[in-house]
């Protein structure tokens, strides 16, 4: 018997069953590791409502789904070299984890991790790390997320769509906290600053007119700053 993290009825497992066996048809994988990336898919989504959503999907497309990603277009691309499934890895040097059985109440720290991964690959494409940041701003709000969509946001070379996601992630979470960091408001950069301002200024105008105070001493010390040396060279 499969163990899965969330809560099922005899015919929610018996979908679900179909799925770990989809994946393993489908893309040769062993049942822990389908298993796994079902329980990271829904991990807190218990199933047990008869009108849930996820039986609108067959098995097969649950299986692609979870295994390719709901960006990467699977069902154009069956045939594409290029198309890899969500990339897991266990650490910087690429060492894939051991897919076991995750415990209940252990599935935010593995989907947070997971996340992260994703979002720093290279490897990842544009739509797996907008995915990946607006995921990590929906369900995370400590230190770290904040640190990485940060990171993220003011890379060289990172496209547009994944540092505007970055940059309202942000924003999501500061508003949800009900606390927002200048500072590091003050980092952001373009698509990432004006996405976060956006939702600030719409939410809390009170935020927004400080950062523009802020903003505004800030040039004003740098300004002043600049004519300082000038005068001593």
């Amino acid at each position: 018997m499969i163990h899965f993290s969330f809560k099922t009825n005899e015919e929610s497992y018996a979908l679900c069953y179909e799925i770990v066996e989809c994946m393993m048809r489908e893309f040769t994988i062993e049942e822990s590791e389908a298993a796994c990336r079902i329980n990271l898919q829904w991990s807190d989504m218990d199933f047990l409502d008869e009108d849930d959503i996820r039986y609108h999907e067959t098995p097969d497309d649950w299986a692609y789904i979870i295994y390719y990603g709901h960006s990467s277009r699977w069902w154009a691309r069956k045939n594409d070299p290029t198309l890899k499934p969500k990339p897991i890895h266990e650490n910087a040097n690429k060492e894939p984890i051991k897919w076991i059985f995750v415990p209940r109440g252990q599935e935010s720290f593995i989907m947070k991790k997971t996340l992260i991964d994703i979002l720093l690959d290279p490897y990842s494409t544009e739509a797996e790390k907008d995915d990946a940041a607006i995921d990590l701003g929906e369900h995370f709000e400590d230190e770290e997320t904040i640190a990485v969509l940060l990171k993220v946001s003011n890379q060289n070379g990172i496209g547009e769509m994944v540092a505007a996601s970055c940059g309202e992630s942000l924003a999501y979470i500061w508003l949800r906290k009900s606390e927002i960091n200048y500072d590091q408001l003050l980092l952001l950069k373009e698509a990432a600053l004006h996405e976060a301002l956006s939702l600030i200024k719409a939410h809390r105008y009170d935020w927004f007119a400080e950062y523009e105070r802020r903003l505004f001493s800030q040039r004003e010390f740098e300004k002043n700053d600049v004519q300082k040396g000038q005068q001593e060279g």
